[in-house]
């Protein structure tokens, strides 16, 4: 059975280091992108099953990373779940820009491998 693959883009070190060790744990392939210019460049190469995007980020935020993703046909139904801290309204204006799924930082990281798992099941 194919590993999935998993592109997180996160600017902090120690948080990117922890959702790649996590996320291997659980049996995924994991690449990673310390912002989301470097991400839509990775994807120029690399076409991940899921991608995971903080929002807080220097350059572009996760929600500018979303609707820059999503502008490409190939990425078009690529769950894409974004990870912030409390902000109100987030939610919402995630889902508006195409994220699938949100998760708030840092709780919602205890529920990562079981969110992508979903996310992975409920493509067509």
């Amino acid at each position: 059975m194919k590993r999935a693959c998993v592109l997180i883009v996160e600017d902090d070190f120690d948080s990117r280091s922890l959702l790649q060790a996590l996320l291997s744990r659980k049996g995924f392939d994991v690449l990673s992108a310390e912002n989301g210019l470097k991400a839509l460049r990775l994807l120029n190469s690399f076409r991940p099953d899921v991608i995971v995007t903080d929002q807080m980020m220097p350059e572009m935020t996760g929600l500018e990373l979303i609707r820059a993703v999503r502008q490409f046909k190939l990425f078009s139904e690529t769950p894409i779940l974004l990870l912030s801290a409390y902000t109100p309204g987030i939610h919402d204006e995630a889902i508006a820009a195409g994220a699938t799924a949100v998760l708030e930082k840092p709780g919602g990281t205890l529920d990562l491998a079981e969110t992508l798992g979903a996310l992975l099941n409920e493509q067509p």
